[in-house]
């Protein structure tokens, strides 16, 4: 595949996908199915996917200019993006360490005085189907969540589903940025690549091989294997419910 620094020189200058044949506007169709798989959305290329994929590909770009590369890697989550601010602390809390509590005796860091935000976010377990909530002060140290004074009127359950949603669409924007910038990058090379091959009149197709984007995983996502969960226990209860014994029901017979 054409180096993403080096300008290829094609008699022929492609600016916008109207410059494109049928065959070319499909080059893109098997890598745009891997980046719908790892955003979790089940699709194949229709017509308004491809004038999508077209319009970013030749976004301030021709086949005559270079491939900026995309990153290797998503950028690294903001402290902002990971955590909800849920209310405030009831309690002076010790620093984190005890080697903070070493250095300053037991007076607290200003973030974790009465009265300061409280934060959670969420230590999510993909594999397991496990989401952990974590509460913190306003620079990731943790604390106990019977410290926390949630916000006026919230339970707890409101605080952990705003902590979902926030740290899903933070993830989803981050995410989706990475993997559309890598998408872009990569239907670029196929159709310099094309180009190539047609100029020279060469046979074959190059396909790109690996894991290319970074899989999108949400919150949501385990929430949504736990409700299935549910609704099979509750079908299997229907039938025969476990329930849990009063004192009687634990005197063995006879006694």
């Amino acid at each position: 595949m054409l180096d993403s620094q080096f300008n290829p020189g094609f008699a022929n200058n492609y600016k916008a996908q109207g410059d494109l044949s049928w065959r070319q506007k499909l080059l893109g169709d098997h890598v745009l199915t891997q980046y719908y798989d790892a955003m979790g959305i089940v699709k194949i290329p229709i017509p308004e996917d491809r004038d999508a994929l077209w319009k970013l590909v030749f976004r301030g770009w021709n086949t005559r200019s270079i491939i900026p590369k995309p990153p290797k890697k998503p950028r690294k989550r903001s402290a902002e993006e990971s955590m909800t601010h849920i209310g405030t602390w009831k309690v002076n809390l010790l620093p984190t360490t005890p080697s903070k509590r070493t250095r300053t005796g037991d007076s607290p860091s200003p973030h974790r005085l009465i009265g300061a935000s409280a934060y959670m976010k969420p230590s999510l377990n993909v594999e397991a189907q496990q989401i952990t909530f974590m509460v913190c002060d306003e620079i990731g140290g943790l604390a106990r969540l019977q410290d926390v004074q949630l916000h006026p009127g919230w339970t707890m359950q409101q605080a952990k589903a705003a902590t979902i949603n926030h740290w899903d669409s933070s993830e989803i924007e981050r995410i989706s940025k990475y993997n559309t910038d890598r998408l872009v990058y990569f239907v670029r090379q196929l159709l310099l690549d094309d180009m190539r091959r047609t100029e020279k009149a060469e046979a074959g197709e190059y396909v790109l091989e690996g894991q290319l984007f970074h899989r999108l995983c949400l919150c949501d996502d385990v929430m949504q294997e736990m409700l299935l969960v549910l609704r099979e226990t509750e079908q299997i209860q229907a039938q025969q419910k476990a329930k849990r014994p009063v004192l009687a029901q634990m005197v063995p017979p006879g006694l």
